[in-house]
């Protein structure tokens, strides 16, 4: 009990320590952004082609490292808040993120299947984060697909009952997935094809250790993926 608690208070620290790096990068951060700004605008110019092209490298590694600070900041936000514990309805909350998605994107032809009943206990905020996560990474890999199909259920393996997202989507390869599929800004997909920056599935890993359960994907390239979780 007393190594469990050890941990615990260890990763408050590190969250704390991460949160504090995170918010004073933020002052210095928006200043190399407004100069760069107030150059391009006052003096750009006087400046020839490769000046220009300089401050537009500044301005965009500003506005990826601000991304990055964001999401490091949301995923200690979301991960060290008290957890409630009640029933939930994840089926319901499936839905209902999946609609929003269908509202912003009413053309898309997407085939939802979503078992029923699929209940279980956790913090409804996590919980629901969770889902976003996994079920936009399912909603965005799945874009070039026609129709686009995406599946959440629950199966039941060595007595366990393990829920499931599964899109006919891009796929990845497993290769490299157990480095590097929840890590931090780790991306399975080149940059060209993913609009993220590699945080989602990291907050969906922390979110599921919180719930002392387990998150694993199982994937092929061009044949989809599936992500299998325990809570």
């Amino acid at each position: 009990m007393k190594e469990n608690s050890d941990l615990q208070e260890l990763n408050r620290e590190i969250d704390l320590l991460l949160y504090a790096i995170s918010h004073d990068l933020g002052a210095p951060l928006r200043a190399i952004d407004g100069f760069s700004q107030a150059l391009a605008e006052d003096y750009g110019e006087r400046l020839d082609k490769d000046g220009q092209d300089y401050i537009q490298r500044i301005q965009k590694a500003a506005k990826l490292l601000g991304r990055y600070i964001e999401a490091v900041l949301t995923i200690s936000r979301e991960t060290r808040s008290d957890m409630i514990v009640e029933d939930l309805d994840l089926a319901r909350l499936a839905g209902e993120i999946l609609e929003k998605y269908k509202a912003a994107d009413p053309r898309r032809r997407v085939e939802i299947r979503i078992m029923r009943p699929l209940e279980a206990q956790g913090d409804r905020r996590l919980i629901r984060t969770l889902l976003e996560k996994l079920l936009d990474n399912a909603w965005k890999f799945t874009t070039d697909r026609d129709p686009a199909r995406i599946e959440f259920g629950v199966v039941t393996k060595v007595e366990q009952r393990l829920f499931f997202i599964r899109d006919n989507g891009v796929g990845f390869d497993m290769r490299n997935a157990e480095k590097r599929l929840f890590g931090l800004f780790q991306r399975m997909q080149p940059e060209n094809r993913l609009a993220g920056i590699g945080a989602g599935l990291a907050a969906a890993r922390r979110i599921i250790n919180r719930h002392n359960g387990r998150i694993w994907a199982e994937s092929e390239i061009d044949s989809g993926s599936v992500f299998y979780f325990s809570i």
